[in-house]
């Protein structure tokens, strides 16, 4: 079986979740999964901003993204790719 993949990369904010919405609605195969890097991060700090800071890594919210998003860069790369540069790419691909 062929899959075939769309990779959309932008800064945060730029649309990203909107292109693939838009993709989604031209289509008539409703059988597309959207995957992204940041998802695997913002669950694997979930609990701890949760408890910690009080603001959920999900968050809509553009002042709270504001607060949080020096931890998110700060772990999501100077950690975790430190120690794995392809820790993302495995998280996606399972």
């Amino acid at each position: 079986m062929n899959t075939n993949l769309i990779g959309i990369s932008g800064f945060a904010r730029c649309g990203k979740d909107t292109a693939y919405e838009s993709i989604l609605s031209l289509t008539e195969d409703k059988d597309l999964n959207r995957l992204a890097f940041a998802d695997e991060l913002k669950g694997e700090c979930e609990e701890f901003l949760n408890n910690n800071i009080g603001i959920s890594p999900f968050t809509e919210n553009d002042a709270e993204k504001k607060i949080i998003r020096p931890f998110l860069v700060t772990y999501g790369t100077h950690l975790r790719r430190l120690l794995d540069k392809e820790c993302w790419i495995k998280k996606v691909n399972k």
